[in-house]
């Protein structure tokens, strides 16, 4: 099941993993979600591709407004919640991958990130 929130980004983990302020409507908000972005696998960041990664990925998206896209209704594994977002009505995942930044991450169910809509 799928969610969409309106969120703030406050810091940029790496190039896949990001950490948001998240509205969740009549003026309440969560503060310090992590998210990962579905579908890709960015470099790690303490390699030159992984900080490339991560500085692309602040400058596009520190302190801005997006549309985060939640792809299941519960974290993972590691505590993070899934996503897809959105800036300016850009999926920042496809830019990420269109940009040779990230490379797609296999998944056993492999929903198509070019196809899903904010």
């Amino acid at each position: 099941m799928k969610y969409t929130y309106r969120a703030i980004v406050e810091r940029i983990v790496d190039g896949d993993t990001l950490r948001v302020s998240v509205d969740l409507g009549f003026g309440v908000w969560l503060h310090d979600i992590t998210v990962r972005l579905f579908g890709i696998d960015a470099p790690e960041r303490d390699t030159e591709a992984g900080r490339t990664a991560s500085e692309r990925l602040r400058v596009r998206l520190k302190d801005q407004e997006i549309v985060l896209q939640t792809i299941k209704d519960r974290t993972g594994k590691y505590g993070r919640w899934l996503g897809i977002v959105y800036h300016k009505e850009e999926n920042i995942n496809m830019w990420l991958l269109g940009s040779g930044l990230a490379v797609p991450y296999p998944t056993r169910k492999k929903p198509d990130p070019v196809n899903t809509n904010a």
